[in-house]
């Protein structure tokens, strides 16, 4: 999708003139002053388009009319985000923040030959979570330690997002995130509740309020990175009417300098392993930047056969 199509759509979803935009863009923001009908026409007709931080404050002014972070993207899958993202984009995200990324040679493999799904669809789901269970022990203190039990049932679970990638049968990356209910979200990124206490009742369900807790990113090569950043970024746009707020745990000092990157907040460190740091964002602050803007309405200039 480009930056004109969305701003078209969004202005006609709530039935404003070309004229009435421009007034409302003038009365609420000084970027906009100057601004008048011929050039709103221009870039709704992709002649012209409008500066990074210009197109911030658009979507930010269509926020009201909608509590939605994107507001005119309900009624798109998850499939139908993923398509409009770049990935040249997702993998300027990871520029200088990959030590985390094992560099397996990437001329075997294509974008194409990758399989990635959710472990659930999977029939070798023990097999499968074994790399999972080992990277989380080595990389978490006991406090936040997994029970292998608690592992499985959670990556079964269809609240949460539990993305493999496979090449030739084989994992090649993962990334493993929590739907909390925002209530017990708040009580583990601030450790005063441990995750192997986390029961049933705790996870928020799909049509309700939830928050999301990434708990393992890992993948063996770029290729296989930005596909699960890629999904993870659909996910949050499309199911963002029902996320309240969006967290990381992290014991890795390359996976704090990621996070940050992502535009998560440090919120706390543990108070007997200081290694173990919690994050905290606003889904607007993860979704609303300039890296993301860049990813979803500037897909026309992205290099996508260079991966």
């Amino acid at each position: 999708m480009r930056f004109n199509e969305y701003l078209k759509s969004c202005r006609e979803r709530y039935h404003l003139t070309q004229e009435q935009l421009v007034q409302e863009l003038y009365n609420t923001d000084d970027s906009f002053q100057g601004l008048d009908v011929g050039t709103l026409s221009r870039w709704e007709r992709g002649m012209t388009r409008p500066s990074i931080r210009r197109q911030i404050e658009i979507v930010r002014h269509f926020q009201h009319y909608s509590k939605n972070v994107f507001p005119c993207f309900d009624g798109l899958s998850h499939d139908d985000i993923e398509a409009e993202l770049c990935k040249a984009g997702a993998h300027n995200l990871l520029a200088g923040n990959k030590r985390f990324i094992f560099d397996f040679p990437s001329y075997i493999m294509q974008v194409g030959d990758l399989k990635m799904t959710h472990i659930r669809h999977t029939d070798d789901v023990d097999r499968l979570l074994k790399m999972p269970y080992s990277l989380h022990q080595r990389m978490m203190g006991a406090h936040m330690k997994l029970a292998p039990e608690h592992l499985k049932a959670w990556a079964l679970d269809p609240r949460n997002l539990f993305l493999i990638t496979e090449f030739q049968e084989q994992t090649f990356g993962m990334l493993f995130a929590l739907r909390l209910r925002p209530e017990v979200f708040k009580r583990v990124i601030a450790f005063t509740l441990a995750l192997n206490d986390l029961d049933e009742k705790d996870f928020a369900n799909l049509d309700e309020p939830g928050c999301i807790l990434s708990l393992v990113f890992f993948a063996y090569n770029d290729q296989n990175a930005v596909l699960l950043l890629i999904r993870h970024y659909a996910h949050l746009i499309a199911e963002q009417e029902s996320i309240e707020e969006v967290g990381a745990l992290t014991a890795h000092p390359d996976g704090r300098r990621f996070v940050k990157r992502l535009h998560f907040k440090e919120h706390h460190t543990h108070s007997t392993f200081s290694d173990i740091v919690s994050y905290r964002g606003s889904l607007e602050s993860l979704l609303l930047n300039e890296d993301v803007l860049k990813m979803l309405f500037q897909k026309d200039e992205c290099p996508e056969d260079s991966f």
